[in-house]
């Protein structure tokens, strides 16, 4: 904003909350306006600010199926640990469906990954970790009370629960996707590379976060984006060399694409997480 804090709009959190909707239900909450009819949201949703973090500019490169450079890039992006506060106000109207249930369920798909928010949300960004969930529910008497009710407060809710905790009585997400998760172990050195252009520092370093590990050290990560490149490309490479004729039109379908000259793109169908690495150590390596 003006004053240089980073912030998600309402706008935003609110069109990655009605994706998980049905049409009727999407209606039915958040509103609609069509010709002459319409009907006004029953849930308003505050811009999420980040109460700490910091900025970092991470680069990436475009290769085409031959793994020739097809664009470079430069992405500044908001370092995994920020943590801010989302405040959602749901109000139940006479003889409207209670669909707070509902709400719940969103909470926890939040928590789940189903909905994630910003740019390359299917590539490890924009995934959030809820830590607590504090509820305050008034009656229709209760008017003075809502208007003197000060969100900030938190030690002012009637109720006020780690996540872990508030999620035993709150409706589960249903799996939309096949989870795989693997852990691995490096055996080798392993350099994502972000460049650097300080006298006297390296040249490029590993791609790190702000958090720290026991030694003080910033956590490496391998982002999103190098595993769906390195996956996507051993998949074509796979489909290709098993005679398959509609290798690039199932990796695009797969993996999702951007075709600005005919005006077309397809989202992504799978989706991967940033991975932290424990446990490292970083070194220095001098080469001419």
């Amino acid at each position: 904003n003006s004053l240089g804090n980073y912030f998600i709009s309402g706008t935003s959190i609110a069109g990655a909350i009605r994706g998980r909707m049905s049409e009727e239900v999407r209606n039915a909450i958040t509103g609609f306006s069509k010709e002459e009819f319409g009907r006004m949201s029953s849930l308003f949703i505050s811009d999420l600010y980040f109460e700490s973090g910091t900025k970092a500019v991470r680069d990436g490169v475009k290769l085409n199926e031959k793994k020739i450079v097809d664009n470079k890039f430069d992405m500044e992006v908001l370092e995994t640990g920020a943590q801010g506060t989302l405040y959602l106000n749901y109000v139940l109207r006479e003889g409207d469906s209670d669909y707070e249930d509902l709400i719940k369920t969103l909470i926890t798909d939040i928590q789940q990954g189903y909905i994630r928010f910003g740019a390359s949300k299917n590539r490890g960004y924009g995934r959030m970790n809820i830590k607590q969930v504090y509820r305050q529910e008034f009656s229709k008497c209760d008017v003075k009370k809502l208007l003197d009710f000060d969100v900030k407060n938190t030690s002012g809710y009637q109720e006020n629960n780690e996540y872990s905790t508030w999620c035993l009585e709150s409706k589960k997400s249903s799996e939309d996707y096949v989870r795989i998760v693997v852990p691995l172990k490096l055996t080798g050195g392993i350099s994502i590379r972000k460049y650097s252009a300080r006298p006297n520092e390296a040249d490029f370093e590993q791609i790190t976060i702000a958090i720290k590990d026991n030694n003080g050290n910033p956590k490496p990560i391998i982002p999103g984006t190098s595993w769906n490149g390195a996956i996507r490309s051993n998949v074509y490479s796979t489909l290709t060399e098993l005679g398959d004729k509609n290798a690039k039109s199932h990796v695009d379908n797969w993996f999702g694409y951007v075709d600005l000259q005919n005006k077309s793109a397809k989202q992504s169908i799978v989706t991967f997480s940033e991975s932290i690495i424990e446990g490292s150590n970083p070194l220095i390596i001098t080469r001419n």
